[in-house]
Parts: C-alpha cells; structure tokens; sequence
C-alpha cells in the first residue's frame, strides 16, 4: 500500500511538473481524467476487435465479396477468345464466369445471376439471338454482344431483341472495358437507371411510370428493351430541352465511340416505331437534324 502510495504520489508530480504549475488538486482530477480517456480508449479497442472477429467470419465475407464484386458471365465458344475475356476481366478484379454454349449460358444465368453477360452469337447449339430472347422474356441482365457479324441488319436485330450493347470483332482491350464498366454502371443503383425520378411522366396518350419501369399509349403497354426505355426516360426527365447525339451517347451508353451515333439512330427508330410514331411525327420526340433529340414538354 506504501509502495501504491509513493508511485501514485510520484505520478501526481510528474503531472504538476508537465502542465506547469498545477495545484497537487489540479494534478490529481487531471491524472483522474486521463484514467477516463484510457478506460474509453480500451473499449474502443475491444469492440473494434470484436467487429473486426466477426467480420472475418467466413460467411460473412462471402456475402461481403457477393455484395461488392461485379460477376460477369462470358458465353463464348472460342476458349481462345474465352481465356481472353477471363484474364483481361480478371486484371479488373471482376469475378468471371464461363460458358461455352447457348443452354449452359441460360443454364448459368438462372443459377449465378451474373451483373453482366457478355455473348457471342455463333454459339454450337444454338443462336445466340436465341439468348437474348429467351432472357429478356424476364430478365433485365445487360447484354452485350460480341460477335464477327458485323451488318448492321446483325446489330439492329441483336439490340431489337434486346441486347445493350453491340462489339464487333475484332475489338480493343480498351473499348471493351469501358462497355463493361457503362453496362454495370447503368444497370445498378447510382447509373441512369437510379437516377430517374419517382412517380409518372403523362405527353398526350404517353404515359411513363417510372416506379414501375411501364410504358403506355393510349392505355397499351409498350414492350421496349432496356436500352429503348433508357433513351425515353432521359430525354423525359430533360423534357423541353435539346439533348446533343454526343450528350446522349454518353449518358446511356457511357463511352462515345465513332459509330455512337448510328447506334443511337438505331435503338430511336425501333423506339419511334414503337410508340406508334410515323416519319415527320413530332407527337413526342422531335428531331433537331444535326444536332440531337428533344421530348415534348410534359402536359
């Protein structure tokens, strides 16, 4: 106790002596208030430990790696260009997935529910249009197509049924990933798609409920792929103003590429088309020639 004394009273003018001046009583509530920081400070440190335990529990780690890394299911059946896809993907640090045939891509859509799914249409058993079809009859997964057909018939018809994004073959590294990475950004919370307004968009007998992602005319649903409805609902939340071709590009494709326009000129048409709007049909959308698009003013 003598010893406990001595080393406390010892403590006490180190204090004194370090903040210059204190009175012993001084001394005393601030080496007492010290005590307080350290205790806090110690069970701090204890609950981040135990955070830190739990946390490195394995399977919340695997719902931590589900939650945060891209899965990407490439169906292709060169396993030159598969081995291809696998380590440029890989080097990104998205989690990659393989098939090599029409139902085993199917098959791995339903059971790993990959953000992406990139695919070539010359596949062994089946189409690849065939594919696309088939998962658009209830999914929303972006496609974006690989493929040595190169007409524009091929790209008209793939994006029709329902592919995001068309690269023709040969492609670069580069561009690549930069449709990867504006088809995951566009398809998840924060893209365009979380960008849109809650609620309804009414011009004339066009009717856009965006909670629901439902398209109407006159009463009739509208079936449009996910890149048709994209288009519609940026030019809706900009109503009355001009959107440039390059402006466009960019915000539902994510890069701007030479053949950007086209694309766009594309997916407008069939989207036009849609909407029941004959050529020189301003209705809805107006044509600025030249220059961009533009959505009427809602009512």
């Amino acid at each position: 106790m003598k010893h406990y004394c001595e080393d406390t009273a010892s403590v006490l003018r180190h204090v004194q002596s370090d903040e210059g001046g204190l009175t012993a009583q001084e001394a005393e509530k601030r080496l007492a208030q010290n005590g307080k920081n350290k205790l806090a400070e110690a069970k701090k440190d204890s609950l981040l430990k135990r955070f830190i335990s739990q946390l490195m529990d394995p399977m919340i780690l695997i719902l931590l790696a589900a939650a945060t890394i891209s899965g990407i299911l490439a169906v292709v059946d060169d396993r030159s260009v598969s081995s291809l896809l696998h380590a440029l993907l890989d080097t990104q640090g998205y989690e990659t997935l393989l098939a090599d045939s029409c139902d085993q891509g199917m098959m791995m859509i339903r059971s790993h529910v990959p953000d992406l799914v990139i695919l070539d249409l010359g596949l062994p058993d089946k189409d690849g249009l065939e594919l696309i079809l088939s998962v658009r009859k209830d999914n929303a997964v972006p496609i974006l197509v690989l493929s040595a057909r190169s007409t524009e018939q091929d790209k008209v018809t793939a994006l029709d049924l329902g592919a995001n994004d068309y690269i023709t073959k040969p492609f670069s590294a580069a561009e690549l990933l930069a449709r990867v990475r504006a088809a995951l950004r566009y398809s998840r919370p924060g893209g365009l798609q979380g960008r849109l307004p809650e609620g309804r968009f009414q011009l004339h007998d066009l009717l856009i409920e965006y909670d629901t992602r439902r398209v109407t005319v006159a009463g009739n649903p509208v079936h449009l792929t996910q890149t048709e409805y994209n288009i519609l609902a940026l030019m809706a939340t900009h109503a009355g103003k001009l959107l440039s071709y390059a402006a466009m590009n960019e915000a539902v494709w994510g890069v701007t590429d030479p053949g950007g326009n086209k694309k766009l000129q594309v997916n407008m048409a069939n989207l036009r088309r849609k909407l029941g709007i004959r050529p020189g049909d301003n209705r809805y959308i107006v044509n600025e020639l030249g220059v961009g698009y533009r959505m009427q003013s809602e009512e």
